[in-house]
């Protein structure tokens, strides 16, 4: 137990006397390699550190630039986009004026054709002009040649004037004897009760004062024989005449005492 002992403290002795001796001939080369490789790793850090500011300079410098790219092709979109909608701006302007230049085009022609019409009726005018004027010296002959005819018809006119005034005369003496051969009483009714003929009644008094007869009569009015009888009788009634021939000799009356 005791020799275990001894070797167990020489042991350790030894391993003091070896630390001793290690820490006297190797700690300061040691701690200077050391010294050494903390130096190139503070470098390597100072250096990286000068690296990462560097690419932070160099990334924020790219993404400014970046910007200003981003920045620049938003302009230049903005400017082609601009230049586009003119673009299209002055297509909708040429197609405008290509159109103002159609219908201008085409009112050109049409003044053109009115042109060409207007000369045409303008010939056309001169020559009815000249017709015209021709017609009116014509008439001027005729109305010369009218006027010597009416100078020398002047006697038979005013012989003519007094056969009418004599024919005149005897017409109203033959009217006067045959309103002496009417009772004046039944003329005067018979004018009076004119207003109360209906609208047909009317239609047919009307064509009997314009000398029609009964077939035409009902052909104009498109009526039958019986329906023109139904009326007469009213009109005879009306008119307080009994006879078709008694109501055209009231009417011959009538007629006479307008003229």
């Amino acid at each position: 137990m005791l020799t275990l002992n001894l070797n167990l403290l020489y042991t350790v002795v030894n391993i003091l006397v070896l630390f001793l001796l290690l820490r006297k001939f190797l700690y300061k080369p040691v701690m200077n390699i050391i010294a050494q490789r903390q130096k190139q790793v503070d470098d390597a850090l100072n250096a990286a550190e000068t690296s990462k500011q560097e690419a932070v300079a160099a990334l924020n410098d790219a993404q400014a630039k970046l910007r200003n790219v981003d920045a620049e092709a938003v302009a230049r979109r903005t400017a082609y986009e601009q230049q586009a909608e003119k673009l299209r701006q002055l297509q909708s302007e040429n197609n405008q004026v290509q159109k103002q230049y159609g219908l201008a085009a085409l009112r050109l022609q049409e003044a053109q054709e009115k042109q060409k019409q207007t000369a045409n009726q303008y010939i056309h005018l001169e020559e009815q002009l000249a017709a015209l004027q021709n017609e009116i010296q014509q008439v001027r002959l005729q109305m010369e040649q009218t006027q010597q005819e009416k100078l020398q018809a002047q006697p038979e006119r005013e012989q003519a004037q007094q056969q009418f005034n004599f024919a005149q005369a005897a017409l109203e003496k033959a009217i006067e004897k045959k309103l002496e051969s009417v009772d004046p009483d039944s003329y005067q009714m018979f004018i009076n009760n004119l207003a109360t003929l209906t609208p047909k009644e009317e239609d047919i008094f009307n064509l009997y004062v314009q000398g029609c007869s009964t077939k035409d009569i009902i052909s104009q009015l498109g009526i039958t024989e019986n329906t023109l009888k139904y009326h007469n009788k009213n009109i005879y009634s009306k008119l307080g005449v009994k006879t078709r021939k008694e109501l055209l000799q009231y009417i011959e009356l009538m007629r006479n005492a307008e003229h």
